[in-house]
């Protein structure tokens, strides 16, 4: 190995949750630490995240990179998954285990039309 790359980044907004699993999965078998990024920091996001860690095999350990020096944008969902001690535990609700909080949703959508009828 060339010693090329420290850190992939298996971020399921760019290559959908099988594609990000599929390049934790090449990081665990080639000895690699990989992790997730993104600068949309919704709740729904550490769920996508938290998926793809527990899907991934047992080793190395997943790195989570949760800001990118933006603040959060803030909730969507109606019991945010919760960093505590440095672990998410994985929900055993359906989906993404997380329930849309559509009135959240709806500001959300609002404020993105109000910010691109700015910059139009």
């Amino acid at each position: 190995m060339l010693n090329a790359v420290d850190i992939p980044l298996a971020d399921p907004h760019f290559w959908t949750l099988t594609g990000a699993v599929r390049v934790a999965q090449l990081c665990d078998d080639w000895g690699l630490t990989w992790g997730c990024h993104s600068n949309n920091h919704f709740d729904i996001s550490l769920a996508m995240f938290t998926h793809v860690g527990a899907a991934r095999q047992a080793n190395p350990p997943l790195l989570i990179r949760t800001g990118s020096g933006r603040r959060a944008i803030g909730r969507l969902t109606k019991n945010p998954l919760e960093i505590k001690n440095g672990k998410i535990a994985v929900p055993d609700a359906p989906g993404l285990g997380v329930e849309l909080d559509w009135e959240q949703v709806r500001k959300a959508h609002d404020a993105y039309k109000k910010l691109a009828r700015r910059r139009a």
